[in-house]
């Protein structure tokens, strides 16, 4: 994968059905546990799918967090503190 497979990266993702947010300014989560679990095992295979599709991208994490958080879906380290 690399920097500009980004954004449809994303959106694939967020075509599942699977939300996935930046926590903090380091690390990004799919959100799999808030799918309706008759769902479940069919999100599963199509985020496999698309993360296959895209390959390595550890090397673009901060990358990843920075487009999430530039698109709004991100979670501050603050509110997770206080909860």
């Amino acid at each position: 994968m690399n920097k500009t497979e980004i954004p449809k990266f994303v959106d694939e993702i967020l075509a599942t059905g699977t939300p996935i947010v930046a926590v903090g300014h380091d690390v990004y989560v799919f959100a799999e546990a808030d799918v309706q679990i008759e769902d479940l095992d069919r999100v599963e295979n199509e985020v496999h799918e698309v993360c296959e599709r895209y390959g390595e991208r550890d090397h673009l994490r901060q990358d990843i967090v920075a487009y999430l958080r530039q698109i709004g879906r991100f979670i501050d380290d603050q509110h997770l503190a206080q909860n």
